[in-house]
């Protein structure tokens, strides 16, 4: 079997600054970057994910959590009201043909995915994550019977273990000690004052993780090069950087949710959603003509 998990957001982003809300135009455009998706590649089990905010937890653990993104939505003259007021009619779209969706407030997308994509593999299923997000590069792996791979639908890329080590230059698993230390900018996370991805690169290819940068002996060594000594006068930022940039595990969820965030998550994993036709009929009247065709999408069991 084969699930694929599409992270709704790029989506929503790609049409705002590309189509515009005018005429509906994220909407259509939303659902028909769908279409495009769901008919590159056979699979069996479909859901979307949808960011609802920022993340509860990261910004408790880090209040600059993707600040400077507010003042760039400023400056694009584009009215994010109405994008996300455009999304939601794309959700309710998708709800009336009982697309399962995932769309939990203080839990971002990455995060549901992520554990959606384990449970899923666990179950046996090869995994296909639809994102642009290199952050779910973390979540790529196989063990010779199934894989988690990563579709990007804006570049037509797969992306697998091979890919991520040329990209980055590292494996996977060590994606987040990378962001760590080297910063994030597209998250406003500093990482190492001073630590370049080069740096990174070389001192995790070396040592591993960023666990054992800090281990006596090692410290010893990082210490003998200006440009790998500056990563242990920001110990506390490098660690503080890696608890955000981390995708938790499954198991590790019950650290990051509430019992409301948590209980949520199961219902929408578990209820179908009731359905109101002449809501559909106003969406279905306002946009017209679309490639998407939700009768050929498998529906949630």
């Amino acid at each position: 079997m084969i699930s694929l998990l599409i992270d709704g957001n790029p989506l929503v982003f790609r049409s705002a600054y590309g189509t515009g809300t005018e005429n509906h135009g994220v909407t259509s455009s939303v659902l028909n970057l769908l279409s495009d998706i769901t008919s590159s590649f056979p699979f069996d089990n479909l859901a979307m994910f949808w960011d609802s905010g920022k993340s509860r937890w990261r910004m408790l653990c880090y209040p600059e959590y993707k600040a400077q993104r507010a003042e760039k939505r400023k400056e694009s003259n584009i009215d994010f009201d109405e994008v996300y007021a455009q999304a939601k009619d794309a959700q309710r779209y998708l709800v009336y043909h009982n697309i399962q969706q995932f769309i939990v407030p203080g839990v971002e997308a990455d995060d549901l995915i992520s554990w959606v994509a384990e449970y899923r593999y666990s179950q046996g299923d090869s995994v296909i994550i639809a994102t642009s997000d290199h952050d779910l590069w973390q979540m790529v792996k196989s063990d010779g019977q199934k894989q988690i791979i990563v579709f990007d639908p804006m570049k037509k890329q797969w992306v697998n273990s091979a890919v991520v080590t040329e990209f980055f230059g590292i494996s996977p698993q060590q994606i987040r000690d990378f962001k760590a230390l080297s910063g994030d900018t597209s998250d406003n996370i500093p990482g190492a004052k001073g630590v370049g991805p080069k740096t990174a690169t070389s001192v995790l290819n070396e040592f591993g993780t960023i666990g054992q940068l800090f281990a006596d002996d090692i410290v010893k060594v990082l210490r003998k090069k200006k440009t790998t000594e500056r990563i242990l006068f920001h110990e506390d930022e490098v660690e503080s950087a890696f608890r955000v940039v981390t995708i938790p595990s499954l198991n590790e969820a019950k650290f990051c949710l509430t019992r409301e965030e948590a209980q949520e998550i199961m219902r929408q994993a578990t209820e179908n959603k009731v359905v109101d036709p002449a809501r559909y009929r106003i969406i279905v009247d306002r946009l017209g003509p679309l490639r998407l065709d939700p009768t050929k999408l498998p529906k949630r069991g």
